[in-house]
């Protein structure tokens, strides 16, 4: 599969973003719970587990797409390292959303605006 790249992913909406991530993403085989941390793990436990599921993301064709529905979607927390998603941890995903505040509120409200002609279209037909 071809190997998506940051740039490419922030030009595409939310549902070509998503279709991506479901027809090409390595984790769909993966155990959702290996990206979270559990409800009182131990912090070395969770940053071995942590780096070990950013090196899994790092060689998915379609991380570009993850990162940037992370970004667009607000997770992570800035307070609690609790997860990994498109290879960021959770303050990696908030840092990033603080310094791309700009191009990610235009990203969302082109998602907001092609969902409500979806909705036109599909009421039409």
């Amino acid at each position: 599969m071809h190997r998506m790249t940051s740039p490419q992913a922030r030009r595409m909406r939310r549902p070509v973003l998503q279709a991506a991530i479901d027809a090409g993403a390595k984790c769909v085989q993966a155990d959702p719970d290996f990206f979270f941390r559990a409800d009182g793990e131990p912090p070395a436990t969770w940053q071995a587990q942590r780096a070990e599921a950013i090196g899994f993301c790092h060689g998915c064709p379609v991380r570009a797409a993850c990162e940037e529905l992370a970004l667009r979607d607000g997770d992570g927390n800035d307070r609690v390292d609790d997860m990994v998603r498109g290879g960021r941890s959770g303050y990696e995903l908030v840092a990033l959303r603080e310094l791309q505040a700009q191009r990610l509120a235009a990203a969302i409200t082109a998602d907001e605006a092609s969902d409500q002609e979806w909705i036109k279209l599909t009421t039409l037909a």
